[in-house]
C-alpha cells in the first residue's frame, strides 16, 4: 500500500531547506552589507568620514617638555601631537601646562593666582588688516590658537602671559613657518615697548614648533589694583617699535599681546 503522507513530508522538508538557504543568503548579505559599511565609515557609524582617516585623526602621542628654569615655578609643557587627516597638528594643554590659573576663551586670557587676578589678550594684523584668530593676506596666513600644524603654510603663533613668584612672564610658541616666511622675528615689550629681543629658534620644543619665554616688564603693571591693570604689552612680528608708534604697520606681520 502506498504511503500518501512520505511525499507531503518531503515536499514540506523541501520547502523547510529552501527557507533556509535564502535566510543564510540573506543572513549573508547582510553581513556583507555590514563588513562594506564598517569599513567606509567605521564602527562608531559615523559616515562623516572614512574609517582610516578617523583611525589617523584619533591617534596620536602625548608628551612632556620642562620649561621650568631655575628662579621659576616648575612648569612642565603637555603637548599632544595627532594626525587630522594628512595634517601632523600639535596641541598645546594649557590646563596642564599653567594649571587651573590660565584660562581661554578663544581671544582673551585670564589669570589667577593667589591675591592676582588679571587679563590679557591677543590679536594681530597682517598688511593692516585686523583678526583675531586667523587671516590671509598678501600670501601671508597667520592662525592665533594653541594647536599648531608646522608642515601647512600657516604661520601658528600662540602667547601666555602668567606670574610666577610675583613676577610677569610670557611664553611664546611659534612654528616654523615664521622662521621660513619671515626669518628674523621682532618681539618689543614694556610699557612702551622699549624691550627688545629676537626670537630664539634654538628651542625646538617638538618638531617644527619653537618655545621662548621672556620676563615681562613688572613695571608696566599696577601692582597693587584689583583687577590688576597693566600698560603697554608685547608686540611680535617683522616690525620696528617706531612702525607701531608711527601707526605704520602695512606691509608687516604683527601680533599684539597685552
Amino acid at each position: 500500500m502506498q504511503n500518501l503522507e512520505q511525499p507531503l513530508i518531503e515536499e514540506a522538508n523541501l520547502e523547510k531547506r529552501i527557507s533556509l538557504l535564502s535566510g543564510l543568503e540573506m543572513l549573508g548579505t547582510s553581513l556583507a552589507l555590514l563588513v562594506c559599511l564598517n569599513f567606509v565609515y567605521g564602527c562608531s557609524g559615523d559616515s562623516s568620514e572614512p574609517s582610516s582617516r578617523r583611525q589617523r585623526t584619533e591617534s596620536g602621542s602625548k608628551k612632556s617638555y620642562d620649561l621650568s628654569t631655575p628662579d621659576q615655578n616648575s612648569r612642565t609643557l603637555e603637548i599632544k601631537s595627532q594626525q587630522k587627516g594628512d595634517k601632523d597638528v600639535v596641541y598645546l594643554f594649557l590646563e596642564q601646562t599653567y594649571g587651573e590659573s590660565v584660562s581661554y576663551d578663544g581671544h582673551n586670557q585670564q589669570f589667577r593666582e593667589g591675591n592676582i587676578e588679571t587679563a590679557f589678550s591677543i590679536e594681530g594684523w597682517n598688511d593692516g588688516k585686523y583678526f583675531t584668530n586667523f587671516i590671509d593676506r598678501d600670501g601671508k596666513k597667520v592662525h592665533i590658537a594653541p594647536s599648531f600644524n608646522p608642515n601647512d603654510d600657516v604661520m601658528g603663533v600662540f602667547i601666555v602671559g602668567f606670574f610666577s613668584k610675583g613676577e610677569p612672564y610670557i611664553d611664546i610658541y611659534l612654528d616654523k613657518q615664521w622662521k621660513e616666511k619671515l626669518g628674523k622675528v621682532n618681539i618689543w615689550y614694556g610699557k612702551d615697548f622699549e624691550n627688545y629681543e629676537e626670537f630664539d629658534f634654538e628651542n625646538q620644543i617638538s618638531p617644527g614648533l619653537y618655545w621662548m619665554r621672556i620676563k615681562d616688564d613688572v613695571s608696566r603693571f599696577m601692582m597693587g589694583s584689583d583687577p590688576l591693570q597693566s600698560q603697554g604689552g608685547l608686540l611680535l612680528g617683522d616690525l620696528h617699535r617706531d612702525d607701531w608708534l608711527n601707526q605704520t604697520p602695512e606691509g608687516k606681520v604683527v601680533i599684539k599681546f597685552d
